[in-house]
């Protein structure tokens, strides 16, 4: 009855959503994922399990954008946030990002934080014009926690990659990753004058690759996730010896 329950207001949703809406939701790997259900596989003993999503602007003006979470069901997660535009929110609403006519907004992810257990956690994130809440599009993510043996890289939807760890960085950082079948990755290092430092490739499957940072100078650096020739994820890295 529950699951039932969940389905029919997804439907709802969505069917609300299918007028002419201002927005279109991508995945990283630029398939569209408008008013669509995702799954994500990650292990129970991860940090962080993430998703990623671009929404873009179909308009010829900005648009004041808004996200807001649903969550449907938390088995195997303690706990579920996401973020967009410049900040993150453990609560249901985010604040309005503006999105330029046209452009590409790059700023959301949603992660939750697996407590051990097996289990689904459902979340629907749905994103609605602030003038015009009509004016909407929605994914639902099953965020599925599994037990790191029952995980292969062929039951690995999209390729991600987590936070670092520790922060700062001394000897070594660490990443949690899952990376689809026959993607070719690669975490690379820069410092702030853009050079390369580093390479790592990683391996199919769910893995965590561990990164010598002895070399590194104290200071700050960026760190990219690239997927088949493509950036897919930035972020920053403190080091401090």
């Amino acid at each position: 009855m529950r699951k039932t329950t969940f389905l029919i207001l997804f439907t709802v949703i969505s069917l609300w959503s299918n007028a002419q809406v201002s927005y279109h939701l991508f995945n990283l790997q630029g398939v569209e994922i408008t008013n669509d259900t995702v799954t994500v596989n990650g292990s129970v003993s991860d940090n962080e399990v993430y998703f990623y999503a671009h929404i873009k602007n179909n308009t010829s003006s900005s648009k004041t954008t808004v996200c807001k979470k649903t969550v449907l069901s938390t088995d195997g997660t303690s706990m579920n946030m996401f973020c967009f535009g410049s900040n993150c929110y453990s609560g249901n609403t985010s604040n309005p990002v503006t999105i330029g006519a046209g452009v590409t907004d790059t700023t959301f992810d949603g992660y939750v934080f697996p407590s051990g257990v097996e289990g689904v956690t459902s979340v629907l994130y749905t994103f609605y014009n602030n003038q015009d809440m009509a004016d909407s599009i929605n994914v639902l993510v099953n965020y599925n926690l599994q037990n790191t043996s029952a995980i292969t890289a062929n039951n690995i939807i999209n390729t991600s990659l987590g936070n670092p760890y520790p922060l700062p960085a001394n000897a070594y950082v660490q990443f949690n990753y899952s990376l689809k079948q026959g993607d070719i990755a690669a975490v690379i290092f820069y410092d702030i004058l853009g050079t390369e430092v580093s390479r790592h490739f990683l391996s199919s499957g769910l893995n965590q690759v561990k990164i010598n940072t002895t070399e590194f100078k104290t200071g700050v650096f960026v760190y990219a996730l690239i997927v088949n020739g493509k950036k897919t994820k930035m972020g920053r890295l403190m080091v401090k010896h």
